[in-house]
C-alpha cells in the first residue's frame, strides 16, 4: 500500500510539473497578450531599452544624463535635500542642474511642499528651491493638500529616471533603493507630460 501511495504522488508530481513548465507560461503569455491588445506592448514599452538601476549607480547615471541635456531636464521629487559639503550628491546634482541651465537646456522642477511649514522635507525643498531661483531655473511646489511623492526626472525628452531614490544624501549614497532608467521617446513624453500636470 505505501509502494502505491508513493507511486501515486510521484506520478501527480510529475504531472504538475509538466503542467507548470509547458501549459502555465503560455497561459501566462495569452493574458498578457489578451491585455496589451494582440500580443501588442502598450506604445510607451515598444522599442524601449530599460536598465535597473540599484542603490548607488543611480547617482552617476542621473548625473551624466543631466551633464550630457542639450534641450529640456523636467523633474519631480518628494524630497531635494541639498544642505552639507559641497561634495554631496545632492549638491552635485544641484550645480549639474545649473551648468545645464547655464548652457541653454530648459530646466522644470517639481517639490513636495508639506502642510506643516516646521516638517524637514518641505523646509529642505524650500531651500533648494530658493538655490535653483537664483540660478534662474523653473521651480514649483505642488499644492499643501496633495502629496507629491513621485521622483523621476525626464531628459531631453527620451531618458526617464523613476523609482525609489530621492534626491537626498541617504537616498543617492547610503540607503537600499532601486529605481529604472527607460530609454524611450514615447514614455519620456508621458512622463513629462504627467510631471507639468502636476504643477500648481
Amino acid at each position: 500500500m505505501r509502494q502505491n501511495n508513493k507511486s501515486f504522488f510521484c506520478i501527480v508530481f510529475c504531472c504538475f510539473f509538466i503542467f507548470s513548465l509547458l501549459i502555465l507560461p503560455n497561459f501566462a503569455l495569452s493574458g498578457q497578450a489578451g491585455a496589451a491588445g494582440k500580443g501588442k506592448l502598450p506604445p510607451s514599452f515598444q522599442g524601449c531599452s530599460v536598465t535597473i538601476l540599484e542603490n548607488r549607480d543611480y547617482f552617476p547615471a542621473l548625473k551624466d544624463a543631466i551633464d550630457r541635456a542639450n534641450k529640456e531636464i523636467t523633474l519631480s521629487y518628494y524630497h531635494f535635500k541639498t544642505k552639507g559639503p559641497p561634495g554631496n550628491y545632492p549638491n552635485v546634482i544641484l550645480t549639474s542642474l545649473m551648468d545645464a541651465a547655464k548652457r541653454g537646456v530648459k530646466v522644470t522642477i517639481l517639490l513636495e511642499q508639506s502642510r506643516d511649514d516646521t516638517e524637514s522635507t518641505g523646509k529642505d525643498n524650500r531651500a533648494t528651491m530658493g538655490k535653483l531661483r537664483k540660478a534662474g531655473i523653473r521651480v514649483y511646489l505642488d499644492t499643501p493638500e496633495k502629496t507629491t511623492h513621485t521622483k523621476m526626472a525626464v531628459v531631453d525628452g527620451k531618458y526617464t529616471f523613476i523609482g525609489s531614490h530621492n534626491l537626498t544624501q541617504s537616498g543617492l549614497k547610503y540607503n537600499n533603493e532601486i529605481s529604472v532608467l527607460i530609454d524611450s521617446p514615447q514614455a519620456a513624453a508621458e512622463a513629462s507630460d504627467y510631471i507639468k500636470s502636476l504643477i500648481p
